[in-house]
């Protein structure tokens, strides 16, 4: 339960990251 959480974590911060990324580039 406690590794699907981090899990969880780690692919919503992998996703704001690139998103972020993304946007930047676009800038």
């Amino acid at each position: 339960m406690l590794f699907h959480k981090v899990c969880q974590t780690a692919q919503v911060i992998q996703s704001a990251l690139s998103f972020k990324y993304y946007d930047a580039e676009q800038t």
